[in-house]
């Protein structure tokens, strides 16, 4: 995290779903049983998926139980931080995810392209 700027990573966290990756999007699964599962999606295969929930939980679906495997386009991120931190408490975790620690980040962009 340290590498990005503290007004980035303000605004992913004010918004957390104005971009999404694919792999932070919550995703919902139907089982025939009717239980509801969200997640983000950790693993698939052609005979199951494996959800992470807003715990750390791991859920193992087989595909044959799922009727329905929805994408959403919201992150898995929770909105709304803001209205339940203080100033404070948020300027701490700017501090705190931009502590660059032992190891620094080396820019790659002069020595390497998405071609290389």
């Amino acid at each position: 995290m340290a590498v990005h700027p503290k007004a980035e990573l303000l605004t992913h966290i004010l918004d957390p779903s104005r971009s999404v990756e694919g792999n932070f999007r919550l995703y919902t699964v139907v089982t025939s049983d009717g239980q509801v599962l969200n997640g983000m999606l950790a693993s698939e295969s052609r005979t199951a998926v494996e959800l992470i929930d807003t715990e750390a939980q791991r859920k193992t679906i087989l595909r044959s139980d799922i009727l329905q495997l929805t994408a959403s386009r919201s992150s898995v991120m929770p909105e709304g931080v803001e209205k339940t931190s203080t100033r404070q408490e948020l300027t701490d975790l700017l501090e705190f995810l931009t502590e660059r620690g032992k190891f620094v980040p080396v820019d790659l962009s002069k020595a390497a392209t998405i071609a290389s």
